[in-house]
């Protein structure tokens, strides 16, 4: 009889070793999604910030050429920067628009390490089914 409280009590001990270690795993686990969804994130963001530099950079070049242009084809000064203005703000626009869209497929929820748990919990609630 004590040797088998001693092997019960040696069967819980490991039993509580790993479930510990189980947690620490998936506590690493967690952190390592995380951190790449995190990566994955700051990538988009400075694609948007690239984006709408590129277009802020890109107006104002092309609106001085594209101005004078119009102007030199006898348009009013006014409209040929109104027509140019228009053109470029909805092509940053839709830059910006297109890389936000990205951004927000983006799953930032770590989904291994839900599904690790979800298992393990219910591993712990039947232990001896495999």
């Amino acid at each position: 009889m004590a040797m088998q409280q001693e092997s019960l009590a040696t069967l819980f001990s490991d039993l509580s070793t790993q479930i510990g270690d189980l947690i620490r795993q998936q506590a690493t686990l967690a952190r390592v999604e995380i951190s790449t969804k995190i990566s994955r994130l700051e990538q988009r963001a400075v694609q948007v910030a690239l984006g709408s530099g590129l277009a802020v950079a890109g107006a104002l070049a092309l609106v001085a050429a594209i101005v004078l242009g119009l102007i030199a084809l006898g348009l009013a000064p006014w409209a040929s920067a109104g027509i140019v203005g228009i053109v470029l703000t909805g092509i940053g626009y839709l830059m910006a628009q297109r890389a936000l869209a990205r951004l927000n497929r983006d799953e930032l929820a770590p989904q291994v390490t839900v599904q690790t748990m979800k298992e393990s919990a219910e591993w712990a609630k039947h232990p001896t089914k495999t």
